[in-house]
């Protein structure tokens, strides 16, 4: 379950944006060209835009010169992975709850009878308690891989295609 949570909260944490809104970012990013070559940059904002320094250099990078720009925010990944681990660790634990039936309980049995929980009893007890642990380690999980938000230049041109008779409204998009 740990491996699972794992994978959801590292697939779920990436955001793809038009390079328009590039505006958006903040602080350290990673600017990269045309050709793949990436530089590590600060974003600065102005009334007239924003202007990425390269850290390295210390230069401007010529905006038609970037092709992609990544922002990575550790407190939305935090955030996200909090969400996502409640949410896997809330369903997982109510599904083995629930699946456990109900206790049985006999009179003559030496606890006299002080645990016992129903189907439903034990569907809400293991759901928030595998829900906090897999809150706990989504967040933790999440703040170290972070939340990555990819600003691209979009050359693709897309076009529905129709997959029904004609007049139809079932299709689907392909970019080329």
């Amino acid at each position: 379950m740990r491996t699972a949570l794992f994978v959801v909260a590292l697939a779920a944490c990436t955001h793809h944006r038009d390079i328009t809104e590039a505006h958006e970012a903040s602080g350290d990013v990673e600017v990269s060209g045309m050709y793949g070559q990436a530089v590590k940059a600060e974003v600065v904002s102005s009334p007239g835009g924003v202007t990425f320094i390269d850290k390295t250099s210390g230069g401007i990078v010529p905006p038609d010169e970037i092709y992609k720009i990544e922002d990575t925010s550790h407190l939305m990944g935090a955030v996200q992975g909090l969400g996502i681990g409640f949410g896997i660790g809330l369903v997982g634990g109510a599904l083995i709850g629930f699946s456990g039936g109900d206790d049985e309980c006999e009179e003559d049995s030496h606890n006299g009878c002080f645990l016992s929980f129903s189907a439903e009893g034990k569907a809400m007890l293991l759901g928030v308690v595998l829900g906090v642990l897999g809150g706990g380690g989504g967040l933790i999980i999440g703040g170290l891989s972070g939340s990555t938000t990819v600003y691209e230049r979009r050359t693709a041109q897309s076009r529905v295609v129709p997959i029904g008779p004609s007049g139809s409204q079932a299709g689907f998009t392909v970019k080329f």
